[in-house]
């Protein structure tokens, strides 16, 4: 079973969605509430957003999306906000199309969806920092080179010794390179 929370201006729409029983609802809120106090809930698995329209929400859509799959059922059509939407992380637009007996197989994509755009986000952050990490053993690399006058493969060995014996990653110590030639 999942743990849904409502965003409607409608405030008939957990009346339509009642009959379930593959979801709990765990509140009914307004467009107008505070989205930080919805998706504080640790036990939400999804959120319903049911509007005809994304300018009330559309400042809070990315943390929203960002912390849960968020399922959007509208009437609104248009290409830029389809894109706003899928821009700002919605996992469903579903357009026109509010069914509840079409519920259960829209959260299983969404929820699917969202898993697997938060896994190549974590994925994207790993190889960003190992860039970033590569990029500063290599910037480091050419100070030691330039002020000793020696070898990539001397300059290397000595970043990685320090950071062997003071347990630290050599990219630590690359960093503190670069800040060390900035006070000389």
């Amino acid at each position: 079973m999942w743990r849904l929370a409502i965003i409607s201006e409608d405030k008939n729409a957990p009346t339509a969605l009642s009959g379930l029983d593959f979801v709990h609802f765990a509140g009914h809120f307004s467009p107008d509430d505070d989205p930080e106090s919805i998706i504080a809930d640790e036990t939400l698995d999804a959120l319903l957003l049911i509007t005809q329209g994304l300018e009330k929400v559309q400042d809070s859509l990315p943390r929203m999306a960002e912390k849960l799959p968020v399922l959007l059922f509208t009437d609104d059509d248009r290409v830029e906000q389809i894109n706003l939407a899928l821009k700002n992380g919605i996992s469903s637009y579903v357009i026109r199309g509010f069914d509840p007996q079409r519920l259960e197989p829209l959260l299983k994509v969404a929820i699917t969806r969202h898993r697997q755009s938060m896994e190549q986000h974590e994925r994207l952050r790993r190889i960003e920092s190992a860039l970033t990490e590569r990029k500063s053993i290599e910037r480091a690399k050419g100070l030691i080179m330039q002020r000793k006058q020696c070898s990539e493969d001397v300059a290397y060995q000595a970043m990685r010794r320090l950071a062997m014996s003071s347990n630290r990653k050599i990219a630590d110590i690359a960093n503190d390179v670069i800040r060390a030639s900035g006070r000389l």
